[in-house]
């Protein structure tokens, strides 16, 4: 398998993780020093980039945990790979934690670096965001 291959397989990879199609540890899928970047607006990602595993693990549990447990639907639009990034635009489907229903367009975008996700830069609707009630 060529490396844009593998790298595209590997986000995959992570969406099955996060959409709960695979039951396997998120960790696995990002180098020791990865950074997540989300808008600068979101008030609840702070410092911004999170560093690190556990930095990324926090981002994707605040992120996760204004969701309904269960009720995330990832519906992937397209995803683009090549030697050390990937792309995915994707629109994500869920009920909030106070049950209101929640969909906005998403564009990740992944540098690779030793067959895992090195970076993430994240980018939304964040007005849209905030009216549906997905920021508190």
């Amino acid at each position: 398998m060529d490396a844009a291959a593998a790298n595209k397989a590997l986000v995959m990879r992570y969406f099955d993780i996060i959409g709960g199609r695979l039951a396997a540890p998120l960790e696995e899928c990002f180098t020791p020093d990865a950074r997540w970047h989300v808008p600068p607006s979101n008030p609840m990602i702070k410092p911004n980039p999170a560093c690190g595993i556990d930095g990324v693990m926090r981002v994707l549990s605040a992120g996760v945990g204004v969701y309904a447990p269960g009720s995330l639907d990832v519906h992937l639009e397209a995803v683009i790979a090549d030697r050390h990034d990937v792309a995915a635009q994707f629109t994500l489907n869920a009920l909030l934690a106070n049950g209101a229903a929640y969909e906005n367009r998403y564009f990740f975008r992944f540098r690779m670096a030793d067959g895992r996700i090195a970076e993430v830069w994240e980018y939304l609707d964040t007005l849209r965001q905030h009216e549906l009630g997905a920021l508190g």
